[in-house]
């Protein structure tokens, strides 16, 4: 039993932690003023190179000469990323640019430091709505109506579209996640599929974070433009899918001592019980005579039945308490033999 209850202990207490961690990366950015919150973003977009590098002729306060066909104005540019890198120099011309952009799953904060501080200016929360640099960076203004598929470098451009179609999956996933741990904690039986769903919905947010990251990375970092995966997001999703797969594995072990202990390994050990009918004669005229207990299986053996014989003065004596011929009362009792 007392094994038993450490099971239990340990198996509620790694559950309760791997739904923490879940919760913990779902709610990452929605509250500004916690470090652990802001600091839980699953990738980060650093223009620190960006902003060390001046272009020929430029200065901070203004960027003459940043055109489309300027190509060679630029440090590291090419003609594919001539358009996108055309409109960062002038937004940081304007004073529009952060040095960090920090992508959560319902929101964005902009900060001057790779640690997110609580003076970092954040989009509203939002359901719907997905990280879009033309927005965040205000781009918009220099590259007109161009497509932003157009402007973005081939490979941004797929990176971009995938998470575009992956954000909404991304937050549903990790909703799924944290209401299959909460059932796991109602009904142990379904820990092991809980966990192995937790591990995919750990490895597809993995998978897709990375592939946007290294997105941005190859495509922009020859300008000084590069994208980082969030450490503390990643790090916290795995911890989450090691926890759970721990509790399941003492979950099944509770499970299984508890069937051990009270299953039909323990009912062999006790001795088999087999109810048999009795017949019990009481001897109604003398009862200084013993009495006898008859057992009695289904099949009648007429050898215990008992045989009287009577003397004549046995006979006056059963005239005189009421012509009975039976002087013994017929009985049945449940007795129990130990086989």
């Amino acid at each position: 039993m007392a094994v038993r209850g450490f099971g239990l202990f340990v198996a509620l207490g790694l559950s309760l932690s791997s739904l923490a961690g879940i919760l913990l990366a779902i709610l990452g950015g929605i509250n500004n003023d916690s470090y652990v919150l802001r600091n839980l973003f699953p990738f980060q977009i650093d223009l620190t190179t960006f902003f060390a590098n001046e272009p020929e002729g430029a200065h901070r306060g203004a960027i003459p000469g940043i055109t489309n066909n300027s190509v060679g104005d630029i440090p590291g540019m090419t003609s594919e990323t001539q358009a996108f890198a055309s409109a960062l120099w002038h937004a940081r011309g304007a004073d529009v640019l952060s040095q960090f952009y920090n992508v959560y799953l319902w929101d964005y904060c902009t900060s001057d430091t790779s640690v997110v501080a609580s003076s970092a200016v954040c989009s509203p929360h939002s359901s719907h709505d997905k990280f879009d640099p033309f927005t965040a960076m205000d781009l918009s203004r220099w590259t007109g109506s161009q497509p932003e598929d157009s402007v973005y470098p081939e490979k941004l451009a797929s990176g971009m579209r995938v998470y575009r179609a992956a954000v909404n999956w991304l937050r549903a996933s990790l909703i799924l996640a944290a209401i299959a741990k909460f059932i796991e904690l109602v009904l142990a039986v379904v820990a092991v599929g809980a966990s192995v769903f937790i591990l995919l919905v750990t490895i597809t947010q993995t998978a897709i974070w990375s592939f946007v990251v290294a997105a941005w990375h190859n495509s922009l970092s020859s300008i000084g433009v590069d994208a980082h995966l969030g450490k503390g997001f990643v790090i916290i999703l795995w911890l989450a899918t090691i926890l759970s797969f721990s509790s399941s594995i003492w979950w099944l072990f509770t499970l299984v001592c508890a069937n051990h202990r009270s299953g039909p390994g323990r009912r062999r050990w006790m001795p088999n019980v087999r109810a048999t009918q009795s017949y019990r004669y009481d001897n109604m005229g003398n009862t200084s005579q013993p009495q006898h207990d008859f057992p009695m299986s289904t099949d009648v053996n007429f050898a215990h039945t008992p045989v009287h014989s009577r003397s004549p003065s046995e006979a006056a004596e059963e005239q005189l308490i009421g012509n009975s011929y039976e002087n013994y009362r017929h009985q049945a009792a449940i007795s129990e033999d130990k086989v």
